[in-house]
């Protein structure tokens, strides 16, 4: 049995901490360094918060050092390169997924376990025949309007759920780096600028290809970068890039949308759906509302997409207006698994030979 240490807590490691289940049952303790008191309110009873005064300690009681990449900006810089150079001279084992440069002082030591890159048993070199190869499994596709709107919480909620019900289900996250459960990440020539859209198209279906075969799933999850359009002349999404790159790769079979909460009617949702059928040919199975509201000016300010938190209470009272529209959903309601309503679709598409 191991002790892990995580450094650090923010926002984008609670989907994590709230599925700590999907982490190995080999770690006994799970020590999160915060900068801020923590209400421990997670499930896992392995779970626990030290203060980030008492890291030199935590660290030498652990075994391995997982310093968790995050999209949050901060002086933390010289935290992690504190981390590191604790955890070096302790002979820790660090897992760091960062795409950030390590200092200079730090960068001449190899003993970093770079974990960025996923699946590097799998070659994905274009094939010269330059086609389309056909894909077997069931593919389920989490969009979002950007960034930021809860695509990997719901996908690590749906993966967990469909393992409680027996599938063998594969997923691929968003994130830049692997954590430290069994969610996997894109490869990297997704986001590689050098290489064109139709290469990228080819590559990334041989690449889902060339997994099906390999590891045999039932169900593939893919997490969709970005959002499906442009939002405004100041936020373009990069204009619905990789979803474009995903549905000409693919054919899937149920797709979920997060979306925030707006003052939404039918038609709103009638509207998105007829958008992303007409520029992407997919339909949107389930509208997934998060508890996240739109801050426009600051967004629209600051070029990137910003939100406000709110209560879980305040989108499950909205979605009460549409008790006859059976696909729209919050995820964050203990009642909700929308891994329960993927298997509904894709057993009715099974029974009637539609896969």
């Amino acid at each position: 049995m191991y002790k892990l240490l995580i450094f650090y807590y923010n926002n984008e490691l609670i989907p994590v901490l709230e599925n700590a289940d999907l982490i190995s049952n080999n770690i006994s303790d799970i020590n999160v360094i915060s900068f801020q008191d923590v209400n421990n309110s997670f499930q896992d009873k392995r779970i626990r918060f030290t203060n980030i005064d008492y890291l030199y300690e935590s660290i030498l009681n652990s075994d391995i050092i997982w310093i968790f990449d995050s999209k949050e900006t901060g002086n933390i810089d010289i935290y992690i390169d504190n981390c590191i150079s604790i955890a070096m001279n302790h002979n820790k084992e660090i897992i760091w997924g960062s795409s950030k440069n390590i200092s200079n002082e730090l960068s001449k030591y190899d003993l970093l376990k770079d974990i960025t890159i996923v699946n590097s048993n799998l070659e994905y070199n274009l094939d010269s025949k330059n086609e389309l190869l056909d894909i077997d499994t069931p593919i389920v596709f989490i969009l979002g309007l950007s960034e930021n709107t809860n695509k990997y919480a719901t996908l690590l909620k749906i993966h967990k759920d469909l393992k409680k019900n027996n599938f063998d289900v594969y997923s691929l996250s968003a994130r830049n780096s692997k954590d430290f459960n069994d969610i996997n990440i894109l490869p990297k020539f997704i986001y590689d600028k050098t290489i064109s859209l139709s290469d990228k198209i080819l590559l990334f279906n041989h690449y889902i290809y060339m997994l099906e075969k390999t590891y045999k799933p039932e169900i593939i999850l893919i997490e969709i970068p970005g959002g499906f359009g442009v939002f405004s002349k100041k936020l373009t999404n990069n204009f619905g890039e990789f979803l474009f790159i995903a549905s000409n790769a693919l054919l899937s079979d149920f797709n979920i949308l997060n979306i925030p909460l707006e003052d939404y009617n039918q038609s709103d949702f009638d509207n998105m759906n007829k958008f992303i059928n007409n520029r992407f040919n997919l339909n949107i199975d389930i509208f997934n509302i998060i508890p996240k509201r739109l801050c426009f000016a600051e967004s629209e300010r600051t070029h990137k997409f910003s939100y406000l938190s709110l209560d879980n209470d305040i989108v499950d009272k909205f979605i009460e207006k549409f008790d006859n529209n059976q696909n729209i959903f919050n995820d964050n309601n203990i009642k909700v698994s929308l891994a329960n309503e993927i298997i509904k679709v894709l057993t009715y598409y099974s029974s009637n030979n539609l896969l």
